[in-house]
């Protein structure tokens, strides 16, 4: 028994100083951007995809929550053990090894993707000058978009897999490996998330892309897309955005077009001065505001405002932790790149 014991611990150590040495490597260990992007961007993540996401694919349900409520069965089952006084270090073991695991996959199937060069740089764009009357301009022309395009939703159940086939379409044009077969998955119960004041959720432990399917028509097209953008290897919030953006606006379904515009508008808002609000809401007219207003007050009906506080705080301090000094505020730093994607291809309908 204490050389079953022995050996437990050499392993533990052994597997514990391997996660350390990557912590180390990755947070302290200058590594050129360009490495990143042959060696991990273009090389690990494309294949831990078919690895993972390919045959979790098959599943109709989300293996992370089912990995998740796992683990959390196991530390219940282990923690009673102790309690009563029989062995529980298989099982603590276990679970150790587990985290190991999970703490390298989670690295390596989307802590490196934040140290690629950026977005901007990979696609050659220009950083652009927001200034006011170039935040009016675009403004007006989503509000208008928006205004043109709006339309009925289609079925609720083809959303995801319209979102999901218009990013495929784009990234050939962004520069990004094809996806391999996959779908997204709802999360169980529906509002789980929503009441975390989270709309989607992106799995690097099992590359599964994850929905509330409480969310409203217009916000479940644009979530999808996103969280998409992070299976596609686009892991800061604005790029994935973006590619939620560019994605939605090429697709062949009206809905999904305006849902494009419609999100970018409202994000592009938080840089618009108060006084021109008014007229590009009067652009976008009641119908479209009115829409927005449902989604709105949809998402809420399902907020815990505590949970919701807790978890932004969380996710807060977390993107920080990957070097995203903006923390949650680079949701809305995705409009820097609508303007740059605009001023490159200024001669194309906008």
């Amino acid at each position: 028994m204490r050389s079953f014991l022995t050996s437990i611990h050499k392993a533990l150590l052994l597997g514990g100083s391997s996660l350390l040495l990557h912590l180390a490597f990755f947070f302290l260990v200058p590594v050129p951007t360009a490495w990143v992007e042959r060696v991990h961007a273009k090389g690990i993540f494309p294949v831990l995809r078919y690895l993972f996401g390919a045959p979790l694919s098959l599943l109709p349900f989300s293996f992370s929550e089912l990995l998740l409520f796992s683990l959390a069965l196991l530390l219940a089952l282990a923690l009673g053990r102790a309690a009563l006084g029989k062995s529980a270090i298989p099982l603590f073991s276990f679970l150790a090894w587990t985290l190991i695991v999970l703490g390298h996959l989670y690295f390596l199937g989307f802590g490196w993707l934040y140290r690629r060069p950026p977005l901007m740089q990979r696609l050659q764009l220009t950083v652009p000058s927001p200034s006011r009357s170039l935040l009016r301009e675009t403004a007006l022309e989503l509000a208008q978009k928006a205004r043109k395009l709006r339309c009925p939703p289609p079925p609720l159940e083809e959303i995801p897999e319209l979102s999901l086939e218009a990013v495929r379409g784009v990234l050939p044009e962004l520069k990004a490996p094809p996806l391999p077969p996959t779908r997204l998955k709802p999360v169980f119960p529906t509002g789980l998330l929503l009441h975390f004041g989270v709309s989607g959720i992106f799995s690097p432990f099992t590359q599964e892309a994850h929905f509330d399917p409480g969310l409203d028509p217009l916000d479940l097209a644009f979530v999808a897309a996103h969280e998409c953008g992070h299976l596609a290897g686009f892991a800061p919030e604005d790029q994935a955005s973006f590619v939620a953006w560019l994605a939605l606006d090429r697709a062949p379904h009206p809905y999904l077009r305006y849902a494009s515009s419609v999100s970018a508008l409202a994000h592009l808002e938080t840089y618009l001065a108060p006084e021109d609000l008014k007229a590009i809401r009067e652009a976008a007219g009641p119908e479209v505001l009115a829409d927005r207003r449902q989604a709105g007050e949809r998402f809420a009906s399902f907020r815990w405002n505590l949970g919701a506080k807790v978890s932004g705080m969380f996710y807060d301090s977390f993107l920080k932790a990957q070097g995203v000094s903006e923390g949650v505020q680079s949701y809305n730093a995705f409009v820097l790149l609508i303007l740059a994607w605009k001023e490159k291809h200024s001669h194309e309908n906008f």
